[in-house]
């Protein structure tokens, strides 16, 4: 009887260390906190403005663990009354940063008055951070 309760409380303590441990790895690991996110777009035809300003604030404070993959949404609305519009390039200009897939695939066609929501899959820095990223869009 005695041997059997040694054992479990050996195997209880083992797993609290266990729990202990795993909560002290993640308290140390290094966090990346997003304070804005920001847009750029670069229209690069003989029209402009036909998904809004060219510098544009599109999100707020996102958190992750250093080195972790994020997804990030976002929608462009066209303002054009006569021509379709092209999404030609995505890239991240937040130095740590790096742009893992965008989807739909570019070049995308938006029509007048049409919209489109793309979705990034982001790999931030496998340091901490703390600030804005920074996303350019080329157009045409």
């Amino acid at each position: 009887m005695r041997t059997r309760n040694k054992v479990i409380i050996g195997v209880a303590v083992a797993i609290i260390l266990i729990i202990i441990g795993i909560a002290a790895y993640f308290a140390n690991q290094p966090t990346v906190q997003i304070t804005a996110i920001n847009l750029e777009i670069e229209y690069t035809g003989l029209f402009g403005g036909y998904f809004g300003p060219s510098s544009q604030s599109i999100g707020g404070a996102l958190s992750a663990t250093a080195g972790s993959t994020i997804t990030y949404t976002f929608t462009l609305t066209s303002n054009a009354i006569l021509l379709t519009h092209s999404i030609n390039q995505i890239a991240l200009d937040t130095p740590g940063f790096t742009l893992l897939s965008v989807s739909p695939s570019l070049p995308y066609s938006v029509s007048p008055g049409g919209s489109v929501s793309i979705t990034l899959e982001i790999q931030v820095p496998d340091t901490s951070y703390v600030g804005p990223l920074n996303i350019i869009v080329v157009t045409s």
